[in-house]
């Protein structure tokens, strides 16, 4: 069986501030969908990769974020400062559109993705459709939005409701 993925001992994430180890417990008390909401730079990235680890094997996530700069940011920690498998991790964004796994082997996987990049309209027919559809059509066990405030809009409240 495989052992769970966890930080990388050099991490800098082995020490969460007292505010990230409450939030983090708020989370793995619960298993209804909730809101954490904290200032910028207070380590959500920490929280969001966090979560991701605590999860079993076996189960899904997906994971939107508003801009670009935050999906680089969350691939870069969960592929240099944690032992998540590497090859799990799809990218679909504007700059880079990974190729997503057969759904056959649709679980155990992780997405990473903005809003936009799954909102958009994409011709019919096209790669990008297709691609779209793939990922609304999964099912996961885990729904991360960063920055959900945006969530609230129209286009995006669309994807997640989907």
């Amino acid at each position: 069986m495989a052992s769970r993925p966890v930080f990388r001992p050099a991490s800098k994430y082995n020490f969460p501030s007292s505010l990230q180890t409450q939030a983090i417990d708020a989370l793995r008390q619960t298993s209804d969908s909730g809101f954490i909401i904290l200032p910028c730079g207070v380590g959500k990235t920490f929280l969001l990769v966090q979560a991701i680890l605590d999860l079993p094997p076996g189960c899904s996530v997906l994971a939107l974020v508003y801009e670009k700069l935050a999906v680089q940011q969350l691939t870069n920690v969960l592929k240099h400062e944690t032992t998540f498998p590497k090859h799990r991790i799809c990218v679909y964004g504007a700059d880079r559109r990974d190729k997503l796994p057969p759904q056959s082997i649709s679980t155990s996987r992780l997405i990473i993705s903005t809003y936009g990049a799954l909102a958009t309209s994409a011709p019919a027919g096209s790669a990008s459709l297709l691609a779209q559809q793939t990922i609304k059509e999964q099912r996961y066990n885990l729904l991360l939005l960063d920055e959900c405030h945006h969530s609230a809009a129209p286009t995006y409240r669309a994807l997640i409701e989907s």
